[in-house]
């Protein structure tokens, strides 16, 4: 089969392709150049085996079978309503999820001194939620698409964040020093090692399922592309906190250094800027109280970054804590 043969059956082949997948679109497009690149891929892969252009062609065009047939099957496995005012309702929903995500990946973090569990539970959970809302992603078959599955896995994750908001309430009191702490009778809960344990499995099952997910992105500039979106706003969250968590550790040091001082006498209590920490009222929630033998200290600092939440740091047994 000469050259001109072979460009001549290939075009003949994705002409019916675009032809049998409907009305010209975006996505129609984006699909017909994976389903060429792959083509492509195969021949090239099958050439370098020693095979003949003509025969790896020939062979790679009946894999794929009949375009009209393999138009319908991608028909049935591309997200739904993905086009016209639909796709931008869809880009409206998913954007959305996509800031109710942050918002929940902040305050989680914020909760938690160090790494927070929450944070990745509510990343993995709307993850897949996002992706099936995104319209320009291409799938390879997943029966995600189907609408059905697709708007009961989108109402399981409204309906789950509805009923795991929960909102408590604590009576607050406010110290001679103009700190804030919960009322002596009242009793922190504590999260529980079995709870926190099963946390981090469904974490893991999660993290599973969209590692499946990210498999069945049809195109490898797709994953990248939403590889980066995750990993950007995760460091910038991340790492937004370890450097306030780092400026706190620096302000237990400089308590350290005063209270190892023979000659610096330090008050019972104050806030950071009394007990000489800091030289500015910036840090103004921050309060330091020593023991009664003055040989042990605690701090509580407002979370700049959060100020629903705080940071805690005993001396007594070296604990460094958060909490809402």
């Amino acid at each position: 089969m000469s050259s001109n043969s072979i460009l001549k059956r290939t075009e003949e082949f994705f002409d019916r392709l675009e032809a049998a997948l409907g009305r010209p679109s975006p996505q129609n497009r984006d699909v017909v150049a994976e389903v060429r690149a792959d083509f492509h891929a195969q021949v090239d892969a099958l050439q370098e085996g020693g095979m003949a252009e003509d025969e790896a062609v020939e062979q790679v065009l009946a894999e794929f079978g009949e375009p009209e047939a393999l138009a319908a099957g991608m028909k049935r496995v591309l997200p739904p309503l993905s086009s016209g005012p639909l796709a931008v309702i869809r880009y409206v929903l998913a954007g959305g999820a996509i800031l109710w995500t942050l918002a929940l990946m902040w305050t989680f973090r914020a909760w938690d001194y160090g790494l927070s569990p929450g944070l990745f539970f509510a990343l993995l959970f709307h993850l897949p939620v996002i992706l099936v809302l995104w319209p320009k992603l291409i799938w390879r078959k997943n029966w995600l698409f189907g609408v059905v599955p697709a708007a009961v896995l989108v109402g399981a994750a409204i309906v789950l964040n509805v009923a795991g908001t929960s909102q408590t309430s604590m009576e607050i009191v406010v110290a001679e020093d103009g700190s804030l702490a919960p009322s002596p009778d009242v009793e922190l809960a504590e999260v529980d090692d079995g709870v926190r344990w099963q946390l981090m499995v469904l974490i893991g099952a999660l993290g599973v399922a969209v590692v499946i997910l990210f498999g069945m992105m049809q195109q490898r500039r797709q994953r990248l592309v939403v590889l980066v979106a995750v990993l950007v706003p995760l460091l910038i969250v991340e790492g937004a906190f370890q450097w306030e968590e780092s400026v706190f550790r620096a302000h237990v040091e400089r308590v350290k250094r005063l209270m190892a001082d023979p000659e610096r006498k330090l008050p019972a209590r104050g806030t950071f800027r009394e007990m000489g920490i800091t030289a500015s009222d910036r840090d103004g929630g921050g309060h330091v109280r020593l023991s009664e033998d003055g040989r042990d200290f605690g701090m509580f600092w407002s979370r700049p970054l959060s100020p629903s939440a705080s940071l805690h740091y005993s001396s007594q047994d070296g604990r460094y804590s958060a909490n809402d």
